[in-house]
């Protein structure tokens, strides 16, 4: 006879963030708090022309711009999921960490590597990438490996645990076509937009 399930752990997460937008992580770890002034600051380094921090392993060590956005579409300023999701991570494990640009070319080559054994297509020159989510996705994940802020393996007596990268938007030049000059439309209030609005649905 089979013997009783094991039982099951209920999922850690682990957030990643960028620059722009650190705000979730900040919640995590400053209770609630998102103030900027409690990220790390950052030094520039003349040797490698970089911006450098030691002080936080949950935020980039090297950054072009520590005013970088990376990409715009990739969370927001106070989301209110943040609250919950403090909560999830202090009941069930996990944690957060934020990532630069800088750090995702450093490792673009690797990413590509791993995406592809996922049938995921990344281009090969980093310039054409359109949406960073993925890539900062994967590349978070590696960093808190690297720097031991995620714990390995899973429930004692279990096999090592796995990390689950959720399937964020990734695109590039290629995957869409552009809209031409034609196709745009300037609006510079709410009378402009409902004349555009009107316009499309009048076709």
């Amino acid at each position: 006879e089979p013997g009783p399930e094991p039982a099951r752990t209920p999922p850690r997460y682990f957030l990643v963030q960028h620059l722009g937008a650190p705000d979730m992580v900040l919640s995590l770890y400053n209770d609630g708090a998102t103030d900027p002034s409690l990220a790390p600051r950052y030094t520039y380094e003349t040797e490698s022309g970089l911006y450098a921090q030691a002080e936080n392993p949950r935020f980039p060590a090297v950054t072009f711009d520590p005013g970088e956005r990376l990409d715009s579409t990739f969370y927001t300023r106070k989301p209110p999921t943040s609250a919950r999701m403090n909560e999830l991570i202090g009941k069930q494990g996990g944690g957060g960490i934020v990532v630069s640009l800088a750090e995702c070319l450093n490792r673009y080559g690797q990413v590509r590597a791993i995406l592809a054994d996922a049938e995921v297509r990344l281009p090969a020159d980093p310039r054409e990438v359109r949406e960073w989510s993925l890539v900062m996705a994967v590349v978070g994940a590696l960093n808190a490996l690297d720097r031991d802020l995620v714990p390995e393996g899973g429930p004692e007596g279990s096999p090592e645990g796995d990390i689950l990268v959720h399937g964020s938007g990734s695109y590039a030049v290629g995957d869409f076509d552009a809209l031409s000059a034609t196709e745009l439309h300037r609006v510079d209030g709410v009378d402009d937009l409902r004349n555009v609005v009107l316009q499309a649905t009048a076709l």
